[in-house]
This record gives C-alpha cells, structure tokens and sequence, in this order.
C-alpha cells in the first residue's frame, strides 16, 4: 500500500501528504507506523523546502516596539496592545524586512525600505546572500535620497540583521533623531 501511494507523484512525497493517503483508507493508522514501514521499504521523502527566517534569537537586545498602542478594557479587566500603523505625512514611519526568492540561478535576497504612509520603495537591495552589507548599502540610498529626515520611526521585524550593533550604529551615524523600534510584522 506505502510504495502505491508513494510511487503516484514521482516519488517526491513527504511523510505528511503520504500519511493522509494512507489515513483515508486505514483510518487507525499512526504516522510512525508510515514512518517506520517507509524506512523498512527503503523509501525516503524530499521535505519541503525551509522559508527564509532571518530570526536567530535575542543576539544583542531588542528595542521596544513603538507602533504599539496601548488599549485597557476597564470592563473585562484586560490590557492589549494594537498595532498603529498609520501616518499623517510622507516620511513618518518607513519598514525593512528581508525577503528570500528562489529563482532558477539559485536563491535572492530582496531588501526593501517602505514608506508607511504612501507604501513607496524608499530604497532597496538585493544580495545572493543575507549580510550586513545589504542592509548597510540599503540604509545608505535611503539616507543619501533623505538626508535631512526628522521625528521617523524605523520599524523591522527582530531578524539578526536588525539586532546588530553595526545596524545601530549606522542609524546613529546619520545623525537622526530616530525611533527605532522591532516587532512582529504579519505577513
């Protein structure tokens, strides 16, 4: 029954879509049992591939997330914060994330700045490797384009890029007076 499903789409097939084929038919089957008649039989499933995740662990500290907004329910007695990304003007609140594209030459990393208020490309970069020097030279247009910027909130996710104190004290350099905060960003 194992090497009948698994031989059905080009033998590419993971535990998980294999022990649902399976489960349709012996409704009682546990997925280590699939496991371990699929290493008995020698048969071996490609995994999918792993997402990007830039998120290594609390390396040097995080900073506190500004686009918070605390709201206190006094009925229920329960305190939750909601996210406030609006703006009133351009060059209020920019965002950074890194993101990963599998194209046929291999894998490229994307690093754009966004303006939250009109969603524009402020700047941006891209690496066949996530390194610092690609959020430096991104940092580098964005501060060159706007040099004399006052009052911006620069948020990002808390990928290891952003936790560096390279990354700091790049943003320190530019003399801004800038909040930066991190976060979790939904994608």
């Amino acid at each position: 029954m194992i090497s009948s499903v698994f031989t059905i789409p080009i033998r590419k097939i993971w535990i998980s879509p294999l022990y649902l084929e399976i489960r349709k038919l012996y409704p009682t089957i546990n997925h280590k049992t699939v496991q371990r008649l699929m290493h008995k039989m020698s048969l071996f499933g490609n995994k999918p591939k792993a997402k990007y995740k830039s998120y290594k662990g609390n390396m040097n500290g995080t900073v506190k997330n500004h686009l918070l907004d605390v709201v206190i329910d006094e009925e229920n007695h329960n305190t939750y914060y909601k996210r406030n990304f609006s703006t009133n003007t351009v060059n209020e609140k920019w965002t950074t994330d890194v993101s990963e594209f599998h194209i046929t030459a291999g894998k490229l990393y994307l690093s754009p700045i966004l303006d939250m208020h009109n969603r524009e490309i402020v700047s941006w970069d891209i690496s066949k490797h996530p390194n610092y020097e690609q959020i430096s030279n991104m940092l580098t247009i964005a501060f060159q384009k706007h040099p004399h910027i006052e009052g911006l909130i620069f948020h990002s996710d808390q990928g290891w890029q952003y936790q560096m104190n390279q990354y700091h004290n790049t943003l320190r350099i530019w003399n801004h007076p800038i909040d930066v905060t991190q976060g979790k960003l939904l994608r």
